[in-house]
């Protein structure tokens, strides 16, 4: 369901990507197709997995499909 793959450029140093709970932020991206779109920036791994289930099964209740491939980056 998640994606997690490296950075063409190299990462941010750790000071920025921790934040004051020592808790790691990542970007989560959305991509299909040629198009990669920034869907949300400083969010930690559980967030993200529980934001994107919750898309899955809004989605899936309304009726709708939910294409292309989430990627969690540093």
């Amino acid at each position: 369901m998640v994606q997690t793959q490296n950075q063409v450029h190299p990462p941010q140093p750790k000071a920025k990507r921790v934040d004051d709970q020592g808790n790691h932020r990542y970007r989560l991206y959305h991509k299909d197709g040629n198009s990669t779109m920034l869907l949300c920036k400083g969010i930690t791994k559980p967030a993200a997995k529980h934001l994107l289930n919750t898309m899955h099964k809004f989605a899936k209740a309304i009726g709708v499909k939910i294409e292309g491939t989430f990627i969690l980056t540093q």
